[in-house]
C-alpha cells in the first residue's frame, strides 16, 4: 500500500521516507522514533502527516493527551502503561518542558524500564522533541536512545524558517529604498 497524503513544504522529503520505512518495518514489534522537530509549525504538519499515514495502513493512531508541563514520572508511567493493540502506532508531542526539568527523574525513569515500555508498547513510538529536550534526552537517557531506536530530524524549509524569524521579530523585511 502506497501512502497517497502530500507532504507539504516543511516536511523533508528524504527524512519522511526514511520514517515510513521504519514505520512499516516495527508495524507489530516495539521501536523508538525520536523526531528532532523544533519548530511549532513543523511539528503540527508532522501529526498531520503521521495521522494519515495510520489512516491509510488502517493503523490505530494513538496520542495521548495531557498537560505534560508538570508531568512527574509516576504520571508519565501511567501515560505509557495504557494498553495498546499490536501495529498501534503511538504519538508523543509536548514533553519538551518535563525532560528539561534538570531536578527531574522522568529521563532516569524512562531509560531504566525501557524492557518493559517494550512490553506495554507493541508497535513504533515516535517521540517528537525540540532541539534542547532531544540534546538532554540523548545524554541522559542514552540506553533508550540506542536502544531499538532511530533518529529523525524534520526542520523547516528556508521560507518557513524566514517567516517563523518574522513572527518572532528576528528577521526584518528589506527596507525599501527610493530615488
Amino acid at each position: 500500500m502506497r501512502v497517497t497524503g502530500a507532504i507539504s513544504e516543511p516536511l523533508d522529503a528524504t527524512e519522511i521516507s526514511r520514517l515510513t520505512r521504519f514505520l512499516r518495518a516495527h508495524k507489530d514489534s516495539f521501536a523508538l522514533a525520536l523526531a528532532r522537530i523544533p519548530h511549532r509549525d513543523v511539528r503540527r504538519e508532522f501529526v498531520h502527516w503521521v495521522e494519515g499515514f495510520c489512516q491509510e495502513q488502517e493503523r490505530t493512531l494513538r496520542m495521548p493527551q495531557v498537560d505534560r508541563a508538570g508531568l512527574s514520572p509516576v504520571a508519565a508511567w501511567r501515560l505509557i502503561a495504557e494498553p495498546t493493540s499490536p501495529g498501534s502506532v503511538t504519538l508523543l508531542t509536548g514533553m519538551d518542558s518535563a525532560f528539561q526539568n534538570p531536578d527531574g527523574e522522568m529521563l532516569s525513569l524512562l531509560n531504566r524500564q525501557r524492557e518493559r515500555i517494550a512490553e506495554i508498547l507493541p508497535g513504533p513510538v515516535l517521540l517528537v522533541l525540540g532541539d534542547a529536550a532531544m540534546d538532554r534526552f540523548l545524554v541522559e537517557a542514552p540506553d533508550l536512545a540506542d536502544w531499538r531506536a532511530a533518529t529523525f530530524e524534520l526542520r523547516s524549509s528556508v521560507g518557513t524558517r524566514a517567516a517563523i524569524l518574522f513572527e518572532a521579530g528576528d528577521l526584518q523585511p528589506p527596507k525599501s529604498t527610493s530615488l
